[in-house]
């Protein structure tokens, strides 16, 4: 995932992998060197780690990196201790990770028709489109659990196949036109959220079954373009009122 997200800028070279035991105070991380295209002589570095182990890190920046004085044995160990912890947690987490996309996956798979099973379509495919979309329609990111949640809801669109979701998502004529009333909606007033194409899949698929015909062709007519702009607006809705309930303070009650 690293190096396809980079390989537009530079070449992509694995410097140091670093694991808790060949590192005396537990430090573990990946570390990569860009070098760019247009001039190798300027280059860079980028350190990979897990959320787990990137918290270790902030708790011990001092002791294990910054500090010129030798860190007591029994301190040394609780900080290499710590790291052993966030293995801990690293592996779990991937265990329910594991299980949530083999659960979405199987899920998607009973809602098909049967003569799609053998294409079906997966968590890591709807990823790697994702990921193939996101560098031209999106700045956001999806996180695993949101794919499987995305993947489950594409059963109640009719998009069970890789080849379903690429034909949906290529629409240009489409994706362009959503594009602009987005930018439109966004432009009002209200919730400080903006919506980007990612938030408007529903509606993307919504659309595409309403007129198999019209989407596949690429026609923007001016009933769907209404009803793109009434997704839009509910969404931009929702969002409003999703601020002002986060914005609610309730006063104590103290007559009791």
């Amino acid at each position: 995932m690293i190096k396809k997200s980079l390989t537009t800028i530079g070449e992509i070279e694995l410097k140091k992998r670093w694991r808790k035991d060949e590192h005396a105070n537990g430090y573990c991380a990946d570390h990569y060197i860009i070098k760019k295209h247009s001039n190798r002589a300027i280059k860079c570095e980028i350190q990979v780690r897990t959320l787990t182990h990137d918290l270790w890190a902030v708790f011990t920046h001092y002791e294990s990196y910054k500090s010129n004085e030798r860190v007591e044995n029994s301190r040394a160990d609780e900080i290499k201790n710590y790291s052993r912890l966030m293995d801990v947690s690293d592996y779990y987490a991937k265990l329910i990770k594991d299980r949530k996309i083999q659960e979405a996956n199987e899920f998607h798979k009973k809602n098909s028709p049967v003569d799609s099973h053998n294409n079906i379509l997966t968590v890591d495919e709807l990823q790697e489109i994702l990921f193939e979309e996101e560098a031209t329609i999106s700045k956001s990111k999806i996180d695993v659990i949101k794919l499987c949640d995305l993947l489950r809801g594409l059963s109640t669109y009719q998009i069970f196949t890789l080849n379903d979701l690429k034909e949906t998502l290529g629409n240009a004529p489409f994706k362009s036109a959503l594009l602009e009333i987005i930018s439109e909606v966004n432009k009002e007033k209200g919730t400080e959220h903006k919506m980007d194409i990612l938030d408007a899949f529903p509606i993307i698929f919504k659309c595409r079954n309403t007129n198999k015909t019209e989407f596949r062709n690429g026609d923007i007519t001016r009933s769907m373009r209404i009803i793109i702009k009434g997704y839009v607006s509910a969404w931009k809705l929702e969002m409003e009122i999703n601020d002002r309930i986060d914005n609610i303070t309730f006063e104590r009650d103290d007559s009791e």
